[in-house]
Order: structure tokens, then C-alpha cells, then sequence
């Protein structure tokens, strides 16, 4: 962090006002646009959306009127008559259009909204998004706005949730209503459901009133639709002579208008489904390791919804990239991973503060596991990982393995993952409640960073965080006055740059034996520790040189003379935590810790007050 930055906020800090304006709600939502905006085409081989209230209601009047059905026994037979059951609106869609932050919070914070940043559809997209790793390009829309300029208004971003008409958030944000759906309660809680659905809950209803849906709307697929049986238009219903779909397509017949023999057709299309669980693995590539080895995208939330729709499960992925959510009888399922962390530490921004990172299934999947291939280099779920890996590494190994703070412990940690954009990575000091604290950048003086950069730069800032969060002090604009900027800017920016050497050569290690040795100058960083003193700046070696067994000045007097060994980073934490001065750091060293070789650590400081009082 700059000293002008630190400035800068301290201003705009002062000035900053919370409200935003809201984007113009239009009297209408056009979907039709929308999809196409999102290349997305509404096609035949889709259907249309079988949960709209039109369709299950006029699936509930064809079910009743088949025959071979027999709605009347089963109702019988559970104590029911026909009346006792009705199509109602269970759910719809709302574009919700947050007129502050406020609201925004409370939307992706409501644990039933599970809001969207897209128009959410059943359709299978004809953009390959699994092929390409390539999302909706967000990144840029409100750059203005997250690179701390304030004092242009920006557009809040409209958000879409599937909730039910009943929900509290209709009457607290401005809304436009877009579809009225009735999904089958088959996921939903005892206490959720009707009288009559939770009777029915148990028998084959459902199954076959969406089965007249999906018939209705053409979304039966080639399996299904050759299971099935349809009474022949050419003989009376109560003959029940059967014909199957390749006889229906030789006479032209349309499957939407024919009726469902559901006495001969294969017993396991209509009979009760039986539970399966969701779950899959999510892998991205190490690519600056030898082998370029697999690496799980670790704590990551995951969304699946019934058929892209309303989401029935949700889970996280384990160390490894592994989830398993609770089962369910859905049979068509989107999945969908959210770079956020699973106690809400923190979360990826797709480069904007507005926009989740996420990566999304574009394909129904029935009843199958997503195990989408290899997030490869070069996109963006690939850079969105290695960001929330590495966040995941801090808070889980770092912190508590070398006993050191953590960025925060109440409020979300907001990390802006920026793909595009060429800009410096950077912890925002005076952060206001709606701006990400923090920006890691894939591409750096013309160059995207590799695997390795992007963990390091994101350690980095996220110990500038915890530093700020433990000593907010000494990022405080006021030292601007008390002669000691130069010098706590290498402070600052020496912690930051130790506990990132030495988190990153401890995690590649053990991808990599070869990655680094303590007894030599190599890893990470290890270019800083042979700068000669013209060469240096506050980006200093000082902490690691306490840490390894090399000396940088057996190779040139002209570096530091750094015989101190094996301090521990909690140590070095411990001295430095509400310190203004090196002086005092290294006094603290003293007096706090056993050390053998504490009495080097004179003439290791003096070198790097050198550096300071030069800067």
C-alpha cells in the first residue's frame, strides 16, 4: 500500500456518502433480450419452462383427465378428494433492484433469496461456457466505482432470486415480478408443504404430474421419451392401444398432444424416483510446477438448482475440491460454484464490487455428478481458484499453523479478483462498507501472472489486512508528520513481503521438493534478498533473512550481513505488533524471545535503517 493511497482514502473516507442511485427499474422485464444478451437461445430441443404456473396447471388438468392415470383411486386411497389439491404459486422470479448497499447486503445475505446476478432460466445455453471457462464479462461495468472513485454515482446492479411470494425482501426492495412458478414439493420441509402435498408426498403424484409438464412443454429427453407409451388418437381411450415415439414420429403425431398410457409404459419412468446426492470435484492447473499437478479448489460454495432454477441443495468443496450436498428426487439439476468462503471470511468479486465470481454449469445435468474438466490457465475460473485457494490457505494453514492475525472476524473479506485489467494488487486502507478491501490483478506490466504470483500477491495483501485490522496505527495518515513515513512503509511492506516468501515456499514444497531450501537463497522472493543497497526499496528481505540459514553477504558485502536464524513468524508478529520504528522492533526481538543468534540481529537492522533513512 502507497503512502498516496493512504491519503487519498483518509479524504474520500470523509467525504464518501453510503447511498448509491439505483438503476431505472422498467416498467417490464424484456426475457427475450435478456437471454440473448446472455447467448442464450429459447429452442425447441429446450422446451419451454415446465414449472411456469400455465404449465402445471394445464398438467394438473391433462393428468386428471387420463385415464390411465387413475387420479381419482389414488386420491381415494390417501383420504382425498380431487379439490383438495390446486396448482398455487410456490415461487417466482423478481429482478430486485437495491436503491443502496444496505439492501444489496441484505440480499446476498438472505439464506432463502440465493440471489443471481443473471436472469435465471431452465435452458441450456448454446455458448459452450464449459469449454471456454468464459462467463458473462462483468469485469469492467463498474470499475470507476470499485477503483474508489465515489464521488461519480454509481448503478447498483440488479439482482434476480427465486423466492416465494411471501418472503419479506418483496416488500423492503424494489421489485419487478417476472414468472409465477409451482415446483412439486418434493425438496421442501414438511412444515413447507400443503396437507395434501405431504400425503401425496409419498405416492407417485408428483412424478407423473411432472411427467405431463415435461410432456406438455417438450422437455422429455430421447431416453425418456422411448420408455414411454401413448394412446393411439385413432382408437377410444377405453381400448388403451398403445403406441411408442417411433411410431408416433412416422405419423407425424405431436407428443404434446397425446396421452400418457401409463399402464404399459416402463414402470421406472413414473414410479416414485428414489433420492441420488448431488456432488462432484472442481480441479484447477498448477501451472508454474513441475508436472503442472491438480490442485482441489478448496472451500468453495456450491449451488444446485433444480433445473437452473430454485436452489434445493447447497454444499462446499473440502481441501481436496470434493462435494457432497444432502439427496434429492429432482431429477434435472445446474450447478454452480461460488468463489466465497463457507463462514462468510470472505468472498471473490468478478472484478467489480456488484458481481459474485462464480462458474456455472450451462447444461442440465440428470441425475449425474458435476466433475467439469480441468480449470485450465488462461480463464477465469481458473484465476478465480488460485484466488480463493489462496484466501482459503490464509485463513485455514497460515494463520493458525504460524500464529498469526487474520484479516478480519465479523465483516465478509470483499477480495476483487481482476482478470482483465492491468493495475497493481493493492489492500484498500479505510475501506467504506460497500468497497472490496482488497484487489489481486492476473496481469501485471503486460505480463498475467502465474500460478505461483497470484497465490504470493494474494498472502500479500491479505497479511496488509490483518496488519491493519491488529494496527491500524501505523497506516494511519498521520504519520505522515512525524518524519517516519519511509520507514514504516518498509516496515508495512517487509511484513507483507515475509509472511508471503514464507507461506508460498511452504505450500509449493509440497508440490514441488525442488521449490525452495531453507540453507540457500532460493523460492520465493529470493531475488530480493540478493538486491544490492542501491537496488533496494521498502520491499525488503528483512523478514525472511530471520528465517533462512543463507547469508546473501558471503556472495557480495554490498547486501545484508544476515546471520540471525530461525526466527518464527508469530515471534517476529509478536515485536512488531503496535511498533513505529525498526529500532523498536528489534529491541522487542531482544527483550521477548531466546534466540541464539539474536546478537546478529544489530547489524541486520542497521543495514535495512539504511535502507529506510535512503528511500
Amino acid at each position: 500500500m502507497k503512502r498516496q493511497d493512504v491519503l487519498k482514502y483518509f479524504v474520500i473516507c470523509s467525504l464518501l456518502v453510503t447511498s448509491f442511485s439505483s438503476c431505472t427499474a422498467d416498467d417490464e422485464v424484456n426475457k427475450e433480450a435478456l437471454l440473448k444478451s446472455y447467448n442464450i437461445e429459447d429452442d425447441t430441443v429446450n422446451g419451454e419452462n415446465p414449472f411456469l404456473i400455465a404449465n402445471m396447471e394445464t398438467a394438473w388438468e391433462n393428468l386428471k383427465n387420463n385415464p390411465t392415470a387413475n387420479i381419482d383411486q389414488l386420491f381415494e386411497n390417501n383420504n382425498l378428494s380431487i379439490s383438495d389439491f390446486e396448482i398455487y404459486t410456490s415461487d417466482a422470479q423478481y429482478k430486485f433492484i437495491p436503491s443502496d448497499s444496505i439492501q444489496y447486503k441484505s440480499l446476498w445475505e438472505d439464506p432463502k433469496a440465493d440471489p443471481s446476478e443473471t436472469l435465471l432460466t431452465h435452458l441450456d445455453e448454446n455458448l459452450d461456457l464449459e469449454a471456454t471457462g468464459e462467463d458473462i464479462d462483468v469485469e469492467d461495468q463498474n470499475d470507476n466505482f470499485e477503483d474508489g472513485q465515489p464521488f461519480s454515482q454509481p448503478t447498483v446492479y440488479p439482482l434476480y432470486a427465486i423466492i416465494s411470494p411471501s418472503h419479506s425482501l418483496l416488500n423492503q426492495i424494489d421489485n419487478i415480478k417476472i414468472d409465477d412458478y409451482y415446483f412439486p414439493a418434493e425438496d421442501e420441509s414438511e412444515e413447507s408443504r400443503t396437507n395434501a402435498e405431504n400425503i401425496l408426498f409419498s405416492t407417485e403424484f408428483f412424478d407423473m404430474l411432472e411427467n405431463e409438464a415435461f410432456k406438455l412443454t417438450g422437455n422429455f429427453d430421447e431416453e425418456e421419451l422411448q420408455a414411454l407409451r401413448f394412446l393411439d388418437p385413432e382408437y377410444p381411450v377405453q381400448e388403451l392401444v398403445s403406441i411408442d415415439i417411433f411410431e408416433v414420429r412416422n405419423r407425424n403425431l405431436n407428443v404434446s398432444d397425446l396421452l400418457i398410457d401409463y399402464t404399459v409404459s416402463e414402470q421406472k419412468l413414473f414410479r416414485r424416483r428414489s433420492p441420488w446426492t448431488p456432488k462432484g470435484t472442481l480441479k484447477f492447473q498448477e501451472t508454474d510446477v513441475v508436472g503442472q499437478p491438480e490442485v482441489g479448489v478448496a472451500g468453495a460454495r456450491i449451488r444446485v438448482r433444480k433445473w437452473g432454477l430454485k436452489v434445493i441443495r447447497k454444499a462446499h468443496t473440502n481441501v481436496d475440491g470434493y462435494f457432497q450436498t444432502s439427496s434429492t428426487r429432482t431429477k434435472r439439476v445446474k450447478y454452480a460454484v461460488y468463489f466465497k468462503n463457507n463462514n462468510h471470511r470472505f468472498v471473490i468479486k468478478a472484478g467489480t464490487a456488484f458481481w459474485n465470481a462464480r462458474y456455472r454449469s450451462t447444461r442440465k445435468h440428470k441425475r449425474k455428478d458435476w466433475n467439469p474438466a480441468l480449470f485450465t490457465a488462461g480463464t477465469k475460473r481458473h484465476f478465480y481458484a488460485q484466488v480463493q485457494y489462496a484466501a482459503f490457505d490464509y485463513y485455514n494453514r497460515v494463520s493458525p499453523t504460524y500464529n498469526i492475525p487474520v484479516p478480519n472476524i465479523i465483516s465478509e473479506l470483499k477480495i476483487s479478483a481482476k482478470y482483465n485489467r492491468d493495475v497493481s494488487s493493492r489492500f484498500r486502507v479505510f475501506a467504506p462498507a460497500f468497497f472490496n478491501d482488497l484487489r489481486i490483478s492476473r496481469i501485471r506490466s503486460g505480463q498475467p501472472r502465474g500460478t505461483v504470483g497470484v497465490y504470493a500477491t494474494t498472502i500479500h495483501e491479505m497479511t496488509h489486512a490483518a496488519h491493519y485490522r491488529e494496527d491500524s496505527g501505523i497506516f494511519h495518515p498521520l504519520i505522515l508528520f512525524d518524519g517516519k513515513v519511509k520507514e514504516r512503509d518498509l516496515m508495512r511492506e517487509s511484513w507483507a513481503e515475509g509472511v508471503e516468501t514464507f507461506a508460498t515456499n511452504t505450500r509449493y514444497i509440497t508440490l514441488d521438493p525442488t521449490f525452495f531450501n531453507i540453507n540457500t537463497i532460493s523460492g520465493r522472493n529470493s531475488d530480493k534478498q540478493l538486491r544490492s543497497f542501491s537496488q533496494q526499496n521498502e520491499y525488503t528481505a528483512i523478514v525472511y533473512d530471520m528465517i533462512d540459514n543463507a547469508n546473501q553477504f558471503d556472495i557480495s558485502e554490498d547486501r545484508a550481513n544476515d546471520m540471525v536464524r530461525n526466527y518464527q513468524l508469530s515471534q517476529m508478529w509478536q515485536s512488531l505488533d503496535g511498533r513505529r520504528s525498526l529500532d523498536t522492533w528489534r529491541n522487542n526481538l531482544i527483550d521477548d524471545h531466546i534466540n541464539p543468534t539474536e546478537i546478529e540481529l544489530n547489524a541486520l537492522f542497521t543495514y535495512y535503517q539504511r535502507v529506510a533513512d535512503a528511500l
